[in-house]
């Protein structure tokens, strides 16, 4: 490692931010273990795979990633080397909603509370303009001292706020808690589809079919899907596609195989957001696949 910069502060009681400013020599792996958090993640710079089957906790330079759950297992990320690792992290742990800072909490607050009691859930997507800056301020302070203290902890509770706006789009977020009218069968049913989607992402097939084999308009599929996860169903299962394709490819399987499995098409239309996803096309990561050791 040839320059590093890796820092942990605890703004509050239960609010960490986490930068990670660093140049690698050689490709690293990272090992931890998840815990109950609720942590929003933003790449400035750097690339990051995921080493777990079915976990997606890879990044790329300008994306987010949202987590939120109280899962508790074994994350192993590599980390590509030749080019700076920026990275800023929000965290807030259970212990912060017993603290000051979430003295006046409301029903949002509630939710996400509720939430990192939950399985873990993730989602991945490019981030906005704004989240970018904002994680660049907190990389580049624009003072030291009590000054650097008070901007650290502005810029996490603005990350906060990032954070709890983006559970919207996060299975598993807590949503059914703000949508009382959900009969429990409703739920149920979202459940199961959620369970299967998950077993096999490549075989969702269409909307239609899907709302057909639950016996439900795709209207109230597409409802129900978000008033029980807080996303929409078309982008959970695209998510879970490409994580199956990304899984499929460091076995060795051919590329049109991969696209194949994952429910797509067309190679080339897998291709697309196979990079768009985790920037690199699909026949970068299976040529590699076959000469990296997995430190």
């Amino acid at each position: 490692m040839a320059e590093a910069c890796a820092a942990i502060r605890e703004v509050m009681p239960g609010l960490f931010l986490v930068t990670t400013d660093f140049t690698l020599d050689a490709p690293t792996v990272v090992e931890s273990t998840s815990f109950p958090v609720a942590s929003l993640s933003v790449a400035l710079d750097g690339l990051g795979e995921s080493l777990v089957p079915g976990l997606d906790t890879g990044f790329a330079p300008g994306g987010m990633g949202l987590a939120v759950g109280a899962s508790r297992r074994p994350i192993r990320t590599r980390l590509a080397s030749g080019r700076p690792v920026r990275v800023v992290d929000l965290a807030v742990v259970p212990a912060w909603f017993d603290g000051p800072g979430a003295a006046d909490a409301d029903e949002t607050l509630d939710a996400l509370r509720e939430a990192i009691d939950r399985p873990t859930r993730l989602v991945r997507r490019p981030a906005a303009r704004r989240l970018l800056d904002l994680a660049g301020s907190v990389l580049a302070p624009p003072a030291g001292g009590a000054l650097g203290r008070l901007h650290a902890e502005a810029r996490a509770l603005d990350l906060l706020l990032e954070l709890v706006a983006a559970m919207a789009d996060l299975p598993g977020s807590g949503a059914v808690a703000r949508t009382p009218g959900l009969r429990p069968r409703d739920r149920d049913r979202i459940e199961a589809l959620l369970a299967r989607i998950d077993a096999d992402p490549g075989s969702a097939g269409s909307l239609a079919r899907l709302a057909a084999e639950s016996a439900v308009s795709v209207a109230k599929l597409k409802r129900d899907f978000r008033a029980v996860t807080g996303g929409c169903i078309g982008g959970y299962i695209a998510s879970r596609r490409l994580i199956l394709a990304r899984d499929l490819l460091r076995d060795g399987l051919s590329v049109s195989e991969v696209a194949w499995r994952a429910g797509y098409d067309h190679p080339a239309n897998f291709a697309t957001a196979f990079r768009r996803r985790f920037g690199c096309t699909p026949s970068s990561l299976r040529s590699g696949a076959g000469s990296r050791g997995e430190a």
